[in-house]
């Protein structure tokens, strides 16, 4: 923004003859000119875009002796109509030599406030310069370590194709030695096949069969028990059961 700033180079003589212009309208060089012309130079200083800087600051005294001259002229036009010019004019322009410290205070600090724009300028074009530099230096480091990169990669490619190749003369050397020895200083030796030794199968000897009695047979048998017994006891009652016990 120091360098472009916010209203062109041409917009400083518009204010100025607006400022002239309400000189005029108020027929005098009063204290509300003079604050109001420092005031407009101090602005357009500091807001004017930086190629216009120059000629807004070395313009102020054009600027105020015209400006104070075209104001005297229209305050009393009929005294230049006369004999009597050279003496209307320096009338005319004496309000300037008289209030001449409100020019130097509006050049002044105009004066101030371009050289501080321009210090600004030079210390941000020193800055982008230094970017600028440093960029170029980067990319410069970056291009060497890709540089560098890509001659190890070769490097690494080389070595590995040398490797390759003398693999391959190894294996060509060691398949023509194969070709060009005599096949009967190889001997053949007889493959013997291993016999099968079977085995005779060991038989576990037969387990007796155990057979469930059903819960009929389990009380038949427990009431001829009892049969048996009560026989024994009371020979008087005894029944003759040639009926063999079941007891499986």
């Amino acid at each position: 923004m120091n360098r472009w700033g916010f209203i062109p180079p041409w917009a400083p003589l518009l204010v100025m003859v607006a400022v002239v212009f309400t000189g005029v309208v108020l027929g005098e060089i009063s204290a509300v000119f003079l604050f109001l012309f420092v005031i407009t130079c101090i602005v357009c200083t500091a807001l004017v875009e930086l190629r216009g800087l120059f000629l807004t600051v070395v313009m102020i005294p054009v600027y105020w002796f015209f400006g104070i001259g075209l104001i005297g002229y229209f305050a009393d036009p009929e005294s230049f109509s006369g004999a009597n010019r050279r003496t209307a004019t320096i009338t005319a322009i004496y309000p300037a030599v008289e209030n001449y410290l409100w020019l130097l205070a509006a050049f002044f600090v105009s004066l101030l406030i371009a050289l501080v724009r321009q210090r600004l300028d030079a210390a941000a074009r020193e800055r982008a310069r230094r970017i600028a530099r440093q960029r170029r230096r980067r990319a410069a480091a970056a291009d060497e370590d890709n540089r560098r990169v890509n001659s190890r990669v070769r490097d690494i490619e080389r070595t590995a194709d040398r490797q390759r190749e003398r693999d391959r003369d190894r294996e060509r050397q060691r398949s023509q030695a194969r070709e060009a020895a005599p096949s009967g200083t190889q001997a053949d030796t007889p493959r013997t096949t291993p016999r099968t030794v079977v085995r005779p199968r060991q038989t576990r000897p037969a387990e007796p069969e155990v057979r469930t009695r059903s819960a009929e047979e389990l009380r038949a048998a427990s009431e001829r028990r009892r049969a048996r017994e009560e026989q024994r006891t009371n020979p008087r009652h005894r029944v003759i059961d040639d009926r063999p016990l079941d007891l499986g």
